[in-house]
């Protein structure tokens, strides 16, 4: 009875079950235990390269026809029960501990949420945001989404999980027009509870929108491909070409996009030019069309002042190493499976690769089944996507892995492909209907845990964090402590500008809703309290200052580095009120200037925020904690550009009329060293030994630079 359950084949053909566990044992061995790079190098020829071309020669893989009727697959029929069901399952993953599961924004996630908290606010259009030049359709939404309910760690997050719900029915939209609705239904499981979309939803970047808008182009190419009808055809080409030219808004890689699906409109064309050409015609009008308004900004952005943050991310620059870059491909590739060894966050998989075991399994099936059948034009499409999906990641010179974002959904519908395979390997079909639920079941399990294990246990280890170096647990602790005051007293005047990492906002995004100092719903004149983030070397100063006031240290001492802020609340009394309405002054200055800073091309020398800092220094004279922030800032805008007159200056008016900090100290020291004047750097760091309170790294320069 047992063998009358599988479907006969040719005897001379191998079972791809074989090779599925081959490969499943193979993966597993490779992402998760720890073996030395000799044995992993062994396993994957042995039991992934070896068995990959055996199968390839040994087995005849399903064929792949469509898009078919709905009675053609294993699945002939779906109610909407299980719809339903699959749609609420794939909503409660992507909402399941929205604000707490990721713990903190990254740095990447508070620059966006503080751009969009601006433009929620005050609505300005532009081409592009921040340092690195980023095309502005994910800030514009994001913004907008602020704008109806408010910015907050909530909103931040619910933004990217609502993107990737949505997606969702693109998704079969994009699988059924190429394939049977049984296929396009096995895609959709497999990509509502993969890791990689999961993970997406959590992240607030403009990613998890380019996964939408390829799914949505896939499915209008579909559309035009499949239909018999020319004007629908041209139609389909007409949005197409929209949808292909808005990719310049929405994505920086958006050119491999473009290439790919307008090598899909023009194999529909040379099928039948004579009525197909009017298609291609209405595609490249309305791309050019949509591009237009872009096309000023791309001449600036090539230019010599410009897109300088892409440009030194490209491989093709002076000091190239082939050694060095094949190396970076193989970590790339090896991060898709079996996952990568680097303490750089770089978006990378916390648990074996972004494909678990199983689904990475199915992938080499799927692909031996797509190898098979190159004479088809889906098939050679597919593995002209893979290869040019991957080109954005491999022909860069540093590690980034959403760069690979775009070959995800055909890696996944590879992946369908190889389950197809295998579960129509059996002629009795509530049988295969098992083993493919069961196969889901695990595969989904598998990266659900990846998610709420692994990837979560990152952000509650504080060492694990910081040295990722991608989340400021410092300003996590902080948020905790400002949220209890909240709950205790009302909102209060939160001051987050008062230290000199501006690029790290993800504080300000998560305290606006109860923040007076900045939400205009909040009367500053209602707030009882005061937060202050600051250098934790000024709080002797201001804890004198401040009688009534209390300090918190950020990071335990024994964390490694050790932190550098403290989180300072004190009660807005008739006595300090005066020098509070200053600082908000201040504050609010301080934030407009940046703003400013977000926005300067990569490289740009930032002269007009440094004229800005020297014009708001003489309002500060009169206060010494508003002297130091200001002319401490204007020291590391000065050393960014190597203006070493300017940043002497600027300390030197730091401790001439603000405090005698050890963080000013040790930056004098930092400064004398780098002009070359040893005898006065060992000076100044001797100065910041002997400061009230020495959170600084004084004691190692000195060290380093040996006797005097």
């Amino acid at each position: 009875m047992i063998p009358s359950l599988f479907r006969k084949s040719d005897p001379s053909s191998s079972n791809p079950w074989i090779f599925f566990f081959i490969f499943l044992a193979s993966n597993t061995l490779l992402s998760f235990f720890p073996l030395s790079p000799d044995t992993k190098l062994w396993f994957e020829w042995i039991g992934i390269a070896l068995p990959f071309v055996w199968a390839l020669v040994k087995t005849q893989p399903l064929q792949f026809t469509a898009p078919a009727p709905a009675s053609e697959g294993l699945i002939p029929t779906v109610s909407n029960w299980i719809w339903i069901a699959l749609f609420t399952l794939s909503v409660l993953e992507r909402l399941y501990k929205l604000t707490t599961l990721s713990t903190w924004p990254t740095t990447d996630e508070g620059l966006y949420g503080c751009i969009a908290t601006q433009l929620s606010e005050n609505w300005k259009w532009c081409f592009s945001y921040s340092y690195a030049q980023c095309p502005p359709f994910f800030v514009w939404g994001l913004g907008g989404f602020f704008k109806l309910f408010g910015p907050s760690l909530g909103s931040l997050w619910m933004f990217p999980a609502l993107v990737s719900i949505l997606t969702l029915p693109l998704a079969y939209s994009a699988a059924r027009t190429f394939f049977s609705k049984s296929f396009a239904f096995l895609y959709v499981c497999i990509w509502a509870f993969n890791f990689v979309p999961l993970f997406l939803s959590r992240l607030c970047l403009g990613h998890g929108v380019g996964i939408f808008w390829e799914f949505a182009c896939i499915a209008l190419l579909g559309r035009l491909w499949r239909s018999p009808s020319v004007q629908v055809r041209k139609k389909a080409g007409v949005v197409l070409g929209i949808l292909s030219g808005l990719g310049l808004y929405i994505l920086p890689h958006w050119p491999v996009m473009v290439i790919f699906i307008f090598s899909g409109v023009l194999a529909v064309t040379l099928e039948n030019f004579k009525n197909q050409k009017g298609a291609l015609i209405a595609f490249l009008i309305f791309f050019i069309f949509t591009s237009i308004p872009y096309f000023p900004y791309l001449a600036l952005f090539f230019s010599a002042d410009h897109g300088d943050y892409l440009k030194t991310r490209w491989v093709f620059q002076s000091g190239l190493i082939i050694k060095d870059q094949l190396h970076l491909i193989v970590q790339y590739l090896g991060a898709l499976f079996w996952g990568i060894q680097t303490n750089r966050y770089a978006y990378k998989p916390f648990w074996g690769g972004f494909m678990n075991p199983m689904a990475g399994a199915l992938f080499f099936l799927g692909l031996i089944s797509i190898l098979r059948g190159l004479g088809k034009n889906i098939n050679l499409w597919i593995i002209f996507g893979l290869g040019l999906f991957l080109l954005p990641a491999l022909l860069s010179c540093d590690l980034e892995m959403l760069r690979m974002l775009l070959v995800f959904p055909l890696l996944l519908a590879v992946c369908a492909m190889g389950l197809s395979w295998l579960s129509q390997q059996f002629s009795y079909r509530p049988l295969g209907l098992a083993v493919t639920f069961m196969i889901l079941v695990i595969s989904a399990g598998l990266d659900l845990y990846h998610l709420c294990g692994p990837y979560q246990g990152a952000w509650h280890s504080d060492s694990e964090a910081v040295i990722l170096s991608c989340k400021s647990m410092e300003r996590f602790q902080a948020y905790q402590r400002l949220r209890s005051m909240v709950r205790a007293q009302g909102p209060g005047l939160i001051f987050t500008e008062f230290e000199s990492t501006p690029f790290e906002q993800s504080l300000a995004t998560a305290v606006y809703p109860f923040n007076a100092a900045r939400n205009p719903r909040l009367s500053p004149e209602k707030a009882g309290w005061v937060g202050i983030l600051t250098n934790i070397n000024y709080a002797p100063f201001l804890s004198r200052r401040f009688p009534n006031s209390r300090w918190f240290p950020l990071i335990s001492n024994d964390a490694v580095p050790q932190g550098t802020l403290v989180l300072g609340i004190s009660p807005i009394t008739t006595d300090n009120k005066k020098d509070f309405q200053s600082w908000l002054e201040t504050e609010r200055s301080l934030h407009t200037i940046t703003s400013q800073l977000f926005n300067l091309p990569f490289g740009e020398p930032p002269v007009e925020v440094q004229e800005k800092l020297i014009q708001l220094e003489p309002s500060a004279r009169n206060d010494p904690f508003l002297e130091s922030c200001i002319m401490e800032r204007m020291f590391f805008t000065g050393m960014s550009c190597s203006d070493y007159s300017r940043a002497l200056d600027s300390l030197s008016r730091c401790l001439q009329w603000g405090y005698p900090a050890a963080n000013l100290y040790n930056d004098l020291g930092v400064l004398w060293y780098t002009v070359g004047d040893r005898a006065k750097a060992r000076e100044a760091f001797q100065a910041s030994l002997r400061a009230p309170v020495n959170h600084t790294s004084a004691q190692f320069n000195l060290q380093a630079m040996g006797p005097p």
